[in-house]
C-alpha cells in the first residue's frame, strides 16, 4: 500500500519553487525508492494573486502560516522563506505541535539554531537543514554522519555563490563590481538588495552553522570578523592576477583548543590554492581532521535546483528513519601539533590607499617602524610600482596580519583603504622580492 505523506511548505520564491518542480519530476522515483507519495498540501505566500515560474492550483495557496503549522495532517513543514520574522515562531510552532521541519533559512539557524534544535529534541522530531549552507553539497551530513569519527580543526571554503559569481566575471571579463553584481542579478544568483550577499553576510551565518557543528560551541557564542567585497576594483584585480592569483570571498574557522576564530573576507590566494579554482556561483568547503586529512567538497551553491535538492534529500531522510539522529555536544579537545590552526607571525598584507592620504615615504616609514615589533624581522614593506595601478593609488604589500594592518590604519583615522590577506608566499633574493608565483616584484 502506498504510503502517502502531506508538505506544508512555507515560501515559494526561488527555492520553494525548485522544491515544487523537483517534486513534480522526481515523484516516480522517491515512489519507487520509498514507497512515498509526497503530496503538497498547503503553500504559504505573501499575495496568492502574484504570478508565479511554477503552476500551483489555487487552493494550495494561503497567507496564514497558522494553517499549516496547526494543520494535523501535514507531517513535515519546509520552510524556504527566510529571515527571522515570520519563519523562526512558525518553526517553533510546527516543532512544538510534533512535525518535522527542514529549512534552508542560514539566518536562522544561526541566530535561533540551538533552541529550536534542543525544541525538536524534545518532541523527538527531526529538523533538518543540509540547504541552510552550499546549496546541493552535502556538506552538514558530512560533518554530522561521515565525519563522526574525526576532530575536525579547522573549515576553510566559499560560502556564497553570488560573490563567487561577482569576482569570477571581475576576474575573468574584466567587470567592474557594479557590472558583475547586475549581470548576477540577471541570471538569477543576486536578490534585488544583495546586501546579504555582498557584505558577507550570508557566508558569515553559514560559518556559523559549519563550526556550530565541527566544535565545542553553539551558534549563539560566536562573532566572525566579517568583510565584504563592495571595495573591492580593477586594480586589486589586476594585481591579484599579476601575482598569478584571485581573489575570492573565503571563509574560515579554525580552533586552537580554547576558543574558535571565525572570519570572512576577501583574500588573495594563489592559483595553486584549491579555492582559486572555484568558479561562477560554485561553493567550496574544505575540511581539515585528524583521521581523514583535507576533504574538499564542491558543488553548486546558488540557483534553485541545487538548493530544492538538499532540502528534498532531508525530507528523504525523514522518511526513511523511525528514529531521530541529533548532534550531541562536541567534548572540548586539544588539537595535536599536525591540527594546530592559527595566523602565522610570516603573514603579509595587500594594502591599496588613495595616495592624497599617506605619501609613499610617511607611510613606509610609518609602517616600518610600526610593525618592526610585529614578527616583520627583516622584512620591509613591498611597493608595487607597476604600470598597471591608478596613479592616485599606493599598493604595497606589508609583513603583518590584516587584522593588525586595519587597525593601525583605523587608528590613524586613514580613509579610501583596503586590506586583503595576501596568501602567497614571498621570499628575499639579492635584494629583490621574489613571489611563489609568476614575476618578480623589484
Amino acid at each position: 500500500m502506498i504510503r502517502k505523506v502531506q508538505i506544508g511548505l512555507l515560501g515559494l520564491g526561488t527555492v520553494g519553487t525548485g522544491v515544487v518542480k523537483a517534486l513534480r519530476e522526481n515523484s516516480g522515483h522517491i515512489l519507487s525508492q520509498l514507497g512515498v507519495s509526497i503530496e503538497i498540501n498547503k503553500i504559504l505566500v505573501k499575495d496568492v494573486e502574484k504570478e508565479r515560474r511554477v503552476e500551483v492550483e489555487a487552493l494550495q495557496l494561503i497567507t496564514d502560516g497558522s494553517l499549516i503549522v496547526d494543520d494535523p495532517e501535514i507531517d513535515i513543514v519546509v520552510e524556504v522563506m527566510g529571515g527571522i520574522v515570520p519563519a523562526y515562531t512558525l518553526v517553533k510552532k510546527a516543532l512544538e505541535s510534533g512535525k518535522h521541519v527542514v529549512t534552508a533559512n542560514k539566518e536562522l539557524l544561526a541566530k535561533r539554531g540551538q533552541e529550536l534544535l534542543q525544541l525538536a529534541t524534545d518532541r523527538h522530531v527531526h529538523l533538518l537543514y543540509e540547504a541552510s549552507v552550499g546549496g546541493g553539497i552535502p556538506v552538514i551530513r558530512t560533518l554530522q554522519a561521515y565525519l563522526s569519527a574525526n576532530r575536525v580543526s579547522s573549515l576553510r571554503g566559499i560560502l556564497n555563490g553570488t560573490c563567487n559569481y561577482i569576482l569570477t566575471q571581475m576576474a575573468e571579463q574584466g567587470s567592474s563590481f557594479v557590472s558583475a553584481l547586475a549581470q548576477a542579478q540577471a541570471a538569477g544568483f543576486a536578490e534585488a538588495d544583495p546586501t546579504n550577499d555582498v557584505e558577507g553576510l550570508d557566508a558569515s551565518y553559514k560559518l556559523m552553522i559549519l563550526a556550530s557543528m565541527a566544535f565545542p560551541v553553539t551558534s549563539g557564542e560566536l562573532q566572525v570578523q566579517r568583510q565584504g567585497i563592495t571595495e573591492i576594483n580593477e586594480v586589486d584585480m589586476t594585481v591579484a592576477k599579476k601575482m598569478d592569483g584571485v581573489i575570492k570571498l573565503v571563509a574560515e574557522a579554525s580552533y586552537d583548543g580554547e576558543s574558535v576564530t571565525l572570519s570572512v573576507g576577501p583574500q588573495m590566494i594563489p592559483n595553486s590554492d584549491p579555492l582559486a579554482r572555484i568558479r561562477d556561483e560554485f561553493n567550496a568547503v574544505l575540511i581539515q581532521a585528524d583521521v581523514v586529512g583535507d576533504l574538499l567538497l564542491v558543488g553548486k551553491g546558488a540557483g534553485e535546483r541545487p538548493t530544492a535538492s538538499a532540502v528534498i534529500e532531508d525530507m528523504m531522510a525523514i522518511l526513511q528513519s523511525d528514529n531521530p539522529r541529533f548532534r550531541k555536544p562536541i567534548d572540548p579537545w586539544t588539537p595535536n601539533d599536525s591540527t594546530q590552526q592559527g595566523e602565522s607571525s610570516r603573514s603579509w598584507s595587500y594594502l591599496r590607499i588613495k595616495r592624497d592620504k599617506l605619501q609613499e615615504e610617511s607611510l613606509l616609514e610609518a609602517v616600518t617602524s610600526k610593525f618592526s615589533s610585529h614578527g616583520a624581522d627583516e622584512r620591509l614593506p613591498l611597493m608595487l610600482h607597476a604600470n598597471h595601478h591608478a596613479s592616485d593609488d599606493i599598493l604595497m604589500l606589508v609583513p603583518v596580519s590584516s587584522t593588525l594592518l586595519s587597525d593601525w590604519l583605523k587608528e590613524k583615522n586613514a580613509r579610501d583603504w583596503l586590506v586583503l590577506p595576501f596568501k602567497g608566499e614571498l621570499s628575499y633574493e639579492k635584494g629583490k622580492v621574489v613571489t611563489h608565483f609568476s614575476e618578480a616584484i623589484s
